[in-house]
C-alpha cells in the first residue's frame, strides 16, 4: 500500500492478511501524524476479507473519503485512492500472499521519503500456542521411519508371550489346594462376620459444558487433531438474537450490517469508558436508530445521556464561579458551553441574560471613558477603552461598530 502526505511524501507498506488499524495515535498499526487533527486518534481499519481489502471508519471526525465519496465500510480495489485526513492511501498490484511469504510474518515498511512522524507498528510474533500447533500439524504429517517398524513388533511379542505365562501361571496356582495354603485336604474357613458399611452414593457424573473454541489472535479457527477428516473453516454468520435479518435482506447484506453495528457499538462503549460521552452518546443513538434494542446499547446510552448532563452541570457552576469574581466574558463562555451540552439545565437561561447585561452595561462605560480620554490627547488609556468596549458589547449595539473604527485609527496613528 503506497501512504503520500500532503507534502508529496511517499512510503510504502507491504499488506498482509487480518486487519489493519489506522490512525494518529501511538497505539495504531499505521501512525498518521497529523497536528490538524484531520486524521482521528483511531481513524479506519483496513481488513483482508475474502480475498478483498475492505476499509471500515471507526466513527472519525472528518471520514474515510473514497473518489471523493465518504464511506463508512466499502471495498478497495487495486489502484482506488482512500483519503485520510491529509493523506491518500492506494493499493498496488504486489499480492498480500507474496508479502507475507517475504516479509515471514511480519509488516515491513519500505521508505521511499520521509513522511513525518509516520510510523508503522511491526506486528507481533507468532504466539507460542501457534508454534505449538504447528509442531502438532508437522508431527501428524511426518512418516514413520521405515525401519522401526519390524523392531516394535519383535518386542510386542515378546511382551505378550511373558505376560500369557504370568497369567496361566497364577490360574494354576488359584485352582490347586496347595496354592491356597492347604495340607492336601480342603477345610473349611469359617466366615469373620464383619459390620454392614453402609451404602456410599455414587459420584455424581460431572455437569456437561458447551465448550466454545477460543479465536486465535489472527482470527483463525483453533486447531483440532482429526483423524481422516480435512480442516475446514466454518463460514461466519451474524448471531440473529442481536441483529434481526430485515425483509428481504441477503445474507451478505446481513453479515455486513451486522459487522458495522458491533464495530460502531465497540467503539461507542470505549468512548463512554474514556467519558468522551459526546462520542458515546451520537455512536448509540445512531446504532438504536438502524437496530432498536441492539444489546445493552438502550442503558447506556442513559449513561452516556447521564455523563453530558454531568459535564453540563460542571461547566455551569464553573461560570457562577467566575461571574462572582468579575469575569464575565469568561463566565459566558461556560454558561455557553454548559446550554450547548444540555440546555436543561435549572437558571442556565437567566445566567446568561444576567451575564450580558453585565457586559453591556460594562462596555457602554468602557467606550464613554475612551471618548473622554481621546478628547483630552491621552490616545494610548483611550485605545485600551475602545478595546474593551469591542470586547463587552453585543455585536447589535451601534456603539461597539464605533469602538472598533476607533481602535484601528488609533493603531494607525501610533
Amino acid at each position: 500500500m503506497r501512504i503520500v502526505g500532503a507534502d508529496g511524501a511517499e512510503k510504502v507498506v507491504e499488506l498482509r492478511e487480518g486487519k489493519l488499524q489506522i490512525g494518529r495515535g501511538r497505539d495504531n498499526d499505521v501512525v498518521l501524524a497529523d497536528q490538524e487533527k484531520g486524521v482521528s486518534r483511531t481513524h479506519a481499519e483496513l481488513r483482508f476479507e475474502n480475498g478483498r481489502y475492505v476499509i471500515v471508519d471507526l466513527q472519525s471526525q472528518n471520514g474515510t473519503w473514497i473518489n471523493g465519496r465518504r464511506v463508512d465500510r466499502a471495498e478497495v480495489p487495486v489502484g482506488t485512492e482512500v483519503t485520510i485526513g491529509d493523506y491518500r492511501l492506494t493499493i498496488q498490484k504486489e499480492s498480500p500472499a507474496a508479502a507475507m511469504s517475504a516479509t515471514a510474518g511480519a509488516t515491513i515498511a519500505r521508505p521511499v521519503q520521509d513522511i513525518g512522524d509516520l510510523q508503522i507498528r511491526e506486528r507481533p510474533q507468532r504466539s507460542a500456542s501457534q508454534a505449538t500447533r504447528q509442531q502438532v500439524r508437522q508431527t501428524q504429517q511426518a512418516p514413520a521411519a521405515p525401519g522401526a517398524s519390524p523392531q516394535r513388533n519383535i518386542v510386542v511379542a515378546v511382551v505378550l508371550v511373558v505376560t500369557a505365562v504370568i497369567l496361566f501361571g497364577a490360574v494354576a496356582w488359584v485352582l490347586t489346594p496347595s496354592g491356597r495354603g492347604g495340607a492336601g485336604r480342603p477345610q473349611a474357613v469359617e466366615p469373620v462376620p464383619t459390620e454392614p458399611r453402609a451404602q456410599e452414593p455414587a459420584p455424581a457424573p460431572p455437569p456437561e459444558t458447551l465448550s466454545v473454541p477460543e479465536r486465535s489472535a489472527e482470527g483463525a479457527e483453533p486447531f483440532t487433531a482429526k483423524p481422516n477428516s480435512p480442516r475446514r473453516t466454518p463460514e461466519p454468520q451474524p448471531k440473529p438474537e442481536r441483529v434481526a435479518r430485515k425483509p428481504g435482506e441477503s445474507v451478505e447484506g446481513w453479515r455486513t450490517r451486522s459487522e458495522a453495528l458491533a464495530t460502531r457499538y465497540a467503539y461507542s462503549k470505549a468512548a463512554l469508558d474514556r467519558r468522551d460521552y459526546a462520542a458515546a452518546a451520537g455512536g448509540f443513538q445512531a446504532i438504536l436508530l438502524e437496530e432498536p434494542g441492539f444489546l445493552d446499547a438502550p442503558r447506556l446510552l442513559v449513561q452516556a445521556n447521564a455523563g453530558l448532563r454531568a459535564q453540563a452541570d460542571a461547566l455551569f457552576q464553573s461560570g457562577r464561579r467566575m461571574d462572582g469574581a468579575g469575569d464575565w466574558v469568561g463566565a459566558l463562555l461556560k454558561y455557553e458551553q454548559a446550554r450547548q451540552i444540555y440546555s436543561g439545565i435549572p437558571g442556565i437561561a437567566d445566567a446568561v441574560q444576567r451575564v450580558r447585561e453585565k457586559l453591556r452595561a460594562a462596555g457602554t462605560r468602557a467606550f464613554a471613558q475612551a471618548k473622554q480620554l481621546e478628547a483630552i490627547g491621552r490616545n494610548a488609556e483611550a485605545l485600551k477603552e475602545y478595546e474593551k468596549a469591542v470586547q463587552w458589547l453585543p455585536i447589535d449595539d451601534p456603539n461597539r461598530q464605533a469602538a472598533r473604527e476607533r481602535v484601528e485609527q488609533l493603531k494607525r496613528n501610533q
